[in-house]
């Protein structure tokens, strides 16, 4: 038996044409329904449904009509409409109505209408002209609908609505709904105040908290983060949490399967006077702890600087007994050779004994900008001293990061220091130092440049080395700043180096991880 094969395109054109037949034959088949059809439809229909003349006199009411509003069919046909009106309903509302249909056009609307008993409703009402063969309208076609307990829904919802905002703009706290973008859906007025300061204050506020990702919202409750602009204004903290909610999408497509969007309600509250009173309380131990780490590290240097001179002269002392030992010489100079040797060794277990201990810090979380502003206002009066200006350039808001602080103190303290030594040399007409912070994807960044000669290129690895200095005032440099800032830098698994691009002075660029688990 042959098999037929019909293309797509011809099924397609077979399926529309029978359509197409369908649809004629519906369309005849209209022509054939009795008047009895037309009739039952309109009288059985559930919405209320009303025939007036072209004065509004009703002529016909089906039984919908006659429940809405409580009154028979015999009572509403051959009156006017009139008698279901509401003198509550503007008069505007009325001459809109009858200028519309004038027109020869639908008119739909709301009207207050009132029942046989005295009760009121509002009626959703549609009326359209019906006009002859010649376009002059014959009767009026109405139909409502109550929709008093739709209008009673809404209002308490707008009610509701209106109670919310009230008490959520009354709460002094900064409330925003945002989107998995960022963009902000619902806002109070404190967040509004906010944002007239702070330019999208939420996504920048969560710049602070590590590792946050607002396409996966989550829950966290007070966390602190500091807002930090320079240019003299003072930083600001804010107590933030956030909470993820569930948002019913309002598409239609969505009527019969819902979908919720993820959306997350940030709140911050501004706690800027409480830090500032316990920073200031902080500030007093910082600065004793600083001084008391200062005098240690001198001490350090001063020790390490002896053994590493004393291991200078010991190390030829024992190159010079070996010399004799190999020749068979067996003069006084190679016992005088011995005892040095001894003696150089016993006075560098001393040293070595005598050498201050880094004391124990326990790894918290460090804000990098609080850090640098702590030791800026440390090192204010020898600043002002020496006549040099600092010109501070913070990244608004730093994720804190993993780390020792006083030893974080200690690297932004040694690298002041260097670029105030880089201006104390001759020569120097620029007397600034620039201090810059940054994100640089995981890593919070620090770069500090001075306005002093640089460093040559040939220098740039040694500067790190222990006493190294390259300064041509020394005496009061052991050259062991760089290289205690190398070593706590390395300890938080960062990066330190000069800055080959820059050429107006001598840029310092740090590198640090945002968390590390190793500290």
């Amino acid at each position: 038996m042959a098999h037929t094969t019909i293309s797509h395109s011809a099924r397609r054109t077979k399926i529309m044409s029978s359509k197409k037949t369908k649809t004629t034959q519906s369309v005849e088949n209209k022509k054939d329904l009795p008047a009895k059809v037309f009739y039952e439809t309109v009288h059985q229909a559930p919405i209320a449904i009303s025939i007036t003349d072209s004065q509004a006199n009703i002529l016909y009411a089906n039984p919908a009509c006659e429940q809405v509003s409580g009154y028979s069919a015999e009572e509403l046909v051959g009156y006017n409409e009139s008698m279901l009106s509401d003198k509550n309903t503007p008069s505007a509302l009325y001459r809109q109505l009858w200028e519309t249909l004038q027109q020869k056009q639908a008119w739909n609307g709301v009207l207050l209408n009132r029942r046989k008993d005295g009760s009121s409703y509002l009626a959703d009402l549609t009326v359209a002209p019906l006009v002859d063969a010649t376009g002059k309208t014959e009767f009026y076609l109405g139909i409502h609908r109550d929709v008093s307990e739709m209008h009673e829904l809404e209002s308490q919802l707008s009610n509701q609505k209106a109670f919310i905002e009230s008490v959520v703009d009354a709460v002094p706290v900064a409330i925003a709904l945002l989107d998995l973008n960022g963009k902000e859906l619902l806002t109070n007025k404190a967040y509004k105040r906010l944002s007239d300061e702070i330019e999208h204050p939420a996504q920048r506020l969560l710049l602070g908290i590590s590792d946050f990702d607002l396409q996966k919202p989550r829950n966290f409750n007070n966390l602190e983060i500091h807002y930090d602009i320079g240019k003299g204004y003072e930083p600001r903290w804010f107590s933030c949490s956030g909470i993820q909610v569930n948002e019913q999408e309002i598409s239609v497509n969505n009527y019969f399967t819902a979908n919720e969007q993820p959306r997350l309600l940030f709140v911050a509250h501004e706690i800027t006077s409480v830090k500032r009173q316990q920073e200031q309380a902080r500030m007093q131990a910082v600065r004793a702890l600083m001084a008391e780490q200062q005098m240690v590290q001198g001490i350090r240097e001063a020790i390490s600087g002896s053994m590493f001179q004393l291991r200078g002269l010991l190390n030829v002392a024992v190159a010079a007994l070996q010399t004799l030992q190999r020749r068979g010489e067996n003069s006084s100079m190679r016992g005088v050779l011995q005892q040095i040797e001894q003696s150089g060794t016993q006075a560098l277990e001393t040293l070595r004994f005598a050498l201050p201990r880094e004391p124990a810090e326990p790894s918290c979380l460090v804000n990098l900008n609080q850090v640098v502003r702590n030791v800026l206002e440390i090192s204010t009066d020898r600043l002002l001293s020496q006549g040099v200006t600092v010109d501070w350039q913070p990244e608004p808001v730093l994720p804190s990061l993993q780390g020792r602080e006083q030893q974080l103190h200690c690297v932004i303290k040694q690298l002041i220091d260097n670029a105030l030594c880089a201006l104390e040399e001759p020569n120097i007409r620029k007397r600034e130092i620039q201090i810059r912070s940054f994100i640089d994807g995981h890593l919070v960044g620090l770069e500090m440049s001075d306005s002093g000669h640089g460093v040559p290129e040939h220098l740039q690895l040694r500067v790190f080395e222990p006493f190294f200095t390259a300064w041509k005032r020394k005496g009061r440099h052991a050259g062991m700043g760089l290289a205690v800032a190398r070593e706590i830098i390395a300890q938080h698994l960062g990066d330190i180096e000069i800055d080959r691009r820059f050429h107006e002075g001598c840029r310092i660029r740090v590198l640090l991880p945002i968390s590390s688990q190793t500290l």
